[in-house]
């Protein structure tokens, strides 16, 4: 302010120039300071605002020409899938299959038929675990029922001629039904991570082996000459070993199955091969099954007949 209270005398142009420049920076400084010190006020702060234009409604004269119709726009409504609640449910308990009660023979129909005592006695002894999911309690079942229907063949093969062939064809089944059960166990066997169990298993599955080819000849033999005793010795015999390594075979099959990885096995059959004991049936059995006494008496009974 002082400066420009000053006059100012200028000989030429250019001076004259050069102090108009000066007079502009100087208003501008000025006009600076003059914002800073004046209060802002809501109506330079605050936006214009738009100005508003109404609205007036069209009349349309009537006539007889008729007015196109408005073109349609299908427009598809696109709804946003729900998103489904995924409510994780308890995993219900399997129902097993009703399995049929095992009653064990008479004294008196043991000495009779000892093979079929036999076949009812791995019957009792497979009855101590759950068939389901299973097929080596299955497949031991099959066994001891067609024990029983061997049984029932040599009781009429002198009487009926065309029992010798069912009696062959018979132990022929028992034989490959056996080949399936050794086939399942050496499977086992080869995922036990227990030696001891598994050389235990694997000896066991060669003497099952040679027994049901035993038990083939000696039916065959049987067969060719049903008068004969000694066959029949021989025949009660194999039927009584054979009923004792497979219920054998049962007990080193779940001993094996409790050291096996199956989770490192790509077989598919060993996946259902889980040994579930039924304690209702497995006291059950234990009460109703034969002493070894009384098997041996009921054979030599059978032998003296």
């Amino acid at each position: 302010l002082p400066l420009l209270s000053q006059p100012y005398t200028a000989a030429e142009k250019n001076d004259l120039i050069s102090a108009a420049r000066r007079i502009g920076g100087l208003l501008g400084a000025l006009n600076g300071l003059m914002k800073l010190k004046l209060p802002q006020s809501p109506s330079v702060t605050e936006p214009p605002k738009p100005p508003v234009i109404e609205e007036k409604p069209i009349t349309i004269q009537q006539s007889n020409v008729p007015l196109p119709e408005p073109v349609k726009t299908a427009t598809a409504k696109v709804e946003a899938p729900a998103q489904a609640t995924i409510i994780e449910a308890e995993p219900e308990p399997e129902e097993e299959e009703p399995q049929p009660e095992v009653e064990p023979l008479s004294q008196e129909e043991s000495n009779q038929f000892p093979i079929k005592a036999a076949g009812r006695e791995l019957k009792l002894e497979a009855a101590q675990w759950s068939g389901d999911k299973n097929e080596i309690i299955k497949k031991v079942n099959i066994v001891a029922q067609k024990m029983e229907e061997l049984s029932a063949i040599h009781s009429k093969l002198s009487t009926n001629p065309i029992a010798k062939k069912e009696m062959i064809q018979k132990a022929l089944e028992i034989t490959q039904v056996t080949n399936s059960i050794l086939k399942d166990c050496k499977e086992l066997a080869e995922l036990c991570t227990d030696k001891r169990l598994k050389m235990q298993l694997l000896n066991t599955v060669d003497r099952l082996n040679t027994l049901s080819q035993q038990l083939r000849v000696v039916t065959a033999v049987k067969a060719s000459n049903p008068n004969d005793l000694d066959t029949d010795n021989q025949l009660f015999s194999c039927a009584s070993n054979l009923t004792e390594t497979m219920k054998r075979l049962l007990r080193d099959s779940e001993a094996a199955s409790v050291r096996c990885n199956f989770k490192t096995s790509g077989t598919a059959a060993l996946a259902i091969i889980k040994f579930k004991k039924n304690l209702k049936k497995s006291k059950l059995a234990a009460l109703k099954k034969p002493t070894t006494a009384a098997k041996l008496a009921g054979v030599t009974a059978a032998l003296q007949q």
